[in-house]
């Protein structure tokens, strides 16, 4: 080829590249292109970019707890995954709030499931923190989420434990109740069977200001004293007006043991939601 066909050849080759960038630059695709190409490094950096770096340019300039709640409460979901990457945990004494009506937001609670923040260690298993299960026992989604994040048998075991020791409470309660029946009516024997005019004899020199600890007896000396000091005029009539008196001692030194059964019914709430397959 002779050297002026070859520079012909050249020009010929150069003014259809121009022609077809010309072409792309007219019609566009040559700016999404690049734009495309900007964009994708753009993504590349963001990848790499440090979660700290990340929350500082979301407007958390501080990666503290109460940031990671802000985050929470105003529902980012991106910031509470970024948080997840530094470990930051949910305290188990704010999972409750979650399911608050004003709070519950599945976006947040499977953000915070996904990095971590919240797992089954966060679910109530005593008897004043299983309540949380019947609250919101009444709304599907929300005991949807409850079983999504406690279904687990190390939660289920805690709760049955839990309903064992209160079960076992519960029947012991019962029956030094029982026993407390006999106990308070010897209580009042003790004090009835005394020489009636020797035990008003003590009260009246018993000082209720020389102790603010009293035994069961000193509470029923403190009692007749106080009514001796007012006039003590009921005590005319005999030993039946000191019944009263030694009652309340007696009832105050001996008294009944808890047989309330609310946290035992809320730990039973709790096993049936998180244990029905529905």
């Amino acid at each position: 080829m002779k050297f002026r066909d070859f520079v012909t050849s050249a020009c010929s080759a150069l003014s259809s590249l121009g022609t077809a960038l010309k072409i792309l630059i007219t019609s566009g695709i040559f700016f999404a292109a690049v734009s495309a190409f900007v964009d994708v490094r753009s993504l590349v950096k963001d990848l790499f970019a440090s979660p700290e770096k990340q929350l500082t340019e979301l407007g958390y300039q501080r990666r503290t707890y109460d940031e990671f709640l802000r985050a929470i409460a105003t529902r980012h979901v991106e910031a509470i995954e970024l948080f997840g990457k530094l470990h930051l945990r949910l305290k188990p004494q704010h999972f409750p709030s979650l399911f608050i009506d004003e709070n519950f937001a599945t976006p947040v609670i499977d953000a915070l499931l996904a990095s971590g923040s919240v797992d089954e260690t966060h679910c109530p298993t005593d008897i004043n923190g299983a309540a949380l299960y019947g609250m919101h026992s009444a709304n599907p989604e929300k005991v949807m989420y409850l079983r999504k994040v406690c279904r687990k048998s190390s939660v289920l075991n805690s709760l049955k434990s839990s309903q064992a020791a209160e079960t076992r409470r519960i029947a012991e309660a019962n029956s030094l109740n029982l026993e407390r029946t006999g106990k308070l009516e010897q209580c009042r024997r003790q004090y009835m069977a005394e020489n009636y005019l020797a035990l008003l004899e003590e009260a009246s020199r018993f000082s209720i200001l020389s102790n603010n600890q009293y035994s069961a007896r000193e509470c029923v000396l403190a009692e007749l004293n106080t009514s001796l000091l007012l006039g003590g005029r009921e005590f005319s009539h005999g030993p039946s007006a000191i019944v009263p008196y030694v009652q309340r001692c007696c009832e105050r030194y001996i008294p009944s043991a808890d047989v309330d059964d609310r946290g035992a019914r809320s730990i039973d709430t709790a096993l049936r939601l998180l244990l029905d397959a529905s």
